[in-house]
């Protein structure tokens, strides 16, 4: 099923139109290959949904037969995920249609577009485990659904799923759209069909053939990509037909191990490889389930995984711009979209996760650096008061520095620069004082410090050891 805007007129009936006496048309809610839905209500102030067959089908007896079979095959599923089929019938103007259950919420493939062509890997367990649910009871029953894929898969504001579609595929066939399914031989829908399916090898189609479209289907929502791509349906279908899937892990290597080797199992290309029944593979769905968000798996869990509270009205039947049944490759009305394409929203998501983690170490960085400047800032200006604090207070003979060249200075009694050792403080001297060291002619231009007063600072008593020291005016006797 396509968005309800679409070009081509779906029926000869507008809406306002009473059906049957009984139904009047109120909003179409899809547009198929074979028929249109419509939301209606009955004189009696029920809500349905009506599925009418395509004009230029009606007169066909066999698509008619084939149509109007939908409702046994679903009514025989027996399961309450299995949407139901209420009432069919032909009009006396050949208008052939089946009134169906009106449900409330939004299609899987409509709520992944939401969500940029993806779901979470909770999410789509979730999906799976009920889509298993409702195919195990139709195996039962010797019925192959043949479609399986995001747009057959509905669910309801409370997170119940409902398997759409039952017994058309059997009219389908690849034609315009490579999400889309169309009538004639072929059955499947291109970019969810299985090998034998694509080969046209009825004889093997089975229930395996509906377990590779719900690995498919995971992959799509898992990676937002086919699991073949091609330009156009007719390619994907050949691919299909011929070529392996891809390994999920190879596409997505960020997803857990458990949940690829589930996807992997259901694409095995040749059917006896692939899981045996829908049992197995729910099992295999639950272990993926417990691996990566470490709960158990049921029907009430998966359901609450997948309940919404939608902000715009999805519900069948709400108004005529109501999007359900969307097909996934159709991003405008009456516009085919590439699937190859469908691989790009993935990527951007992963670039901006990865942009996002950039900016962040980044930020981070820039963070810690500004701590570590501003710690050695303080830690210079306090060291540069200490100096300071120091010099002022220090008495002839303490080292200063000297501004113009940062070297050490000493000042003796009478004005003369000495430079002393660096880690020698100003204490009285046990040892012979050093000559002065006669400045070179390029440091006369240096700032000289004068000494203070000689009444200002007492003199050191002179010790034993220094007594017969030699004076300083004595080293520069001739």
């Amino acid at each position: 099923m396509t968005s309800p805007d679409c070009t081509e007129p779906p029926s000869s009936l507008p809406l306002g139109s009473v059906l049957a006496g009984k139904y009047r048309l109120e909003a179409i809610l899809g547009v198929g290959g074979m028929a249109t839905v419509f939301a209606a209500t009955h004189r009696n102030g029920g809500r349905f949904a009506i599925k009418i067959l395509h004009s230029r089908y009606a007169s066909d007896r066999g698509m008619r037969a084939r149509f109007l079979r939908e409702g046994y095959a679903a009514n025989r599923v027996g399961h309450p995920g299995a949407l139901r089929v209420h009432d069919d019938d032909v009009t006396g103007e050949d208008v052939v249609f089946l009134v169906l259950e009106l449900l409330d919420g939004e299609t899987v493939g409509r709520r992944a577009s939401r969500s940029g062509q993806m779901l979470s890997p909770t999410e789509a367990l979730s999906v799976a485990y009920q889509t298993l649910d409702v195919l195990g009871a139709a195996h039962g029953k010797g019925i192959i659904h043949r479609d399986i894929k995001p747009e057959n898969l509905f669910v309801s504001r409370t997170g119940v799923l409902t398997v759409l579609d039952f017994g058309i595929a059997r009219l389908l066939e690849v034609n315009a759209d490579a999400g889309a399914t169309q009538t004639g031989m072929t059955l499947g829908t291109p970019a969810f069909m299985a090998p034998e399916q694509a080969l046209g090898h009825v004889a093997q189609v089975g229930a395996r053939t509906d377990l590779w479209a719900l690995g498919a289907t995971l992959f799509y929502l898992l990676t937002g990509r086919f699991v073949h791509r091609g330009s156009t349906p007719q390619e994907i279908a050949a691919y299909a037909a011929t070529r392996p899937a891809p390994r999920l892990g190879v596409v997505a290597p960020e997803l857990h191990a458990e949940l690829c080797a589930l996807v992997d199992g259901a694409l095995e290309f040749a059917p006896q490889d692939r899981f045996a029944d829908a049992e197995a593979m729910k099992a295999a769905v639950v272990r993926a389930y417990r691996a990566t968000a470490e709960g158990t798996l049921d029907t009430a869990s998966a359901a609450s995984a997948l309940a919404f509270n939608p902000t715009h009205d999805v519900s069948w039947g709400a108004s005529g711009s109501t999007e359900v049944m969307r097909d996934p490759a159709r991003s405008t009305a009456g516009a085919t979209a590439d699937p190859s394409l469908m691989s790009i929203t993935p990527a951007r998501k992963r670039a901006r996760r990865l942009m996002t983690i950039l900016v962040t170490s980044a930020a981070a960085t820039l963070i810690a650096l500004a701590v570590v400047m501003t710690r050695s800032a303080v830690r210079a200006r306090s060291g540069a008061v200490t100096a300071k604090a120091s010099a002022s207070l220090a008495p002839s003979g303490v080292g200063l520095v000297d501004d113009a060249r940062a070297t050490p200075i000493v000042t003796s009694d009478s004005g003369q620069l000495a430079v002393p050792e660096p880690s020698v403080l100003p204490l009285p001297t046990l040892a012979p004082a050093l000559p002065p060291v006669p400045l070179a002619p390029s440091v006369t231009a240096a700032r000289r410090i004068a000494p203070p007063p000689r009444s200002s600072v007492a003199k050191p008593p002179p010790s034993r050891v220094d007594a017969g020291a030699p004076s300083v005016e004595d080293l520069y006797k001739p």
